[in-house]
């Protein structure tokens, strides 16, 4: 199941994509979904980090540098 925390509209390297935080629980694990959602005429993307709830304060610097690294070839 997923809950949704977050949601908002972000410029990535000219890009518009939505920004979405997600909790879910694997086998009584709570993990944290950070990610950008991305759709054009030729389809859809999703671009997403995970990591248990307890490290997303931990990785945070990194996890934002990998989804900041999303571009589009055109």
């Amino acid at each position: 199941m997923h809950h949704g925390l977050k949601k908002e509209y972000r410029i990535v390297n000219g890009n518009k994509v939505i920004y979405m935080e997600m909790i879910g629980t694997i086998q009584s694990v709570k993990f944290k979904y950070l990610g950008y959602y991305y759709s054009n005429s030729s389809g859809s993307t999703q671009y997403l980090a995970n990591t248990s709830t307890n490290l997303v304060d931990k990785y945070k610097t990194d996890i934002n540098n990998f989804l900041n690294g999303f571009s589009i070839s055109q």
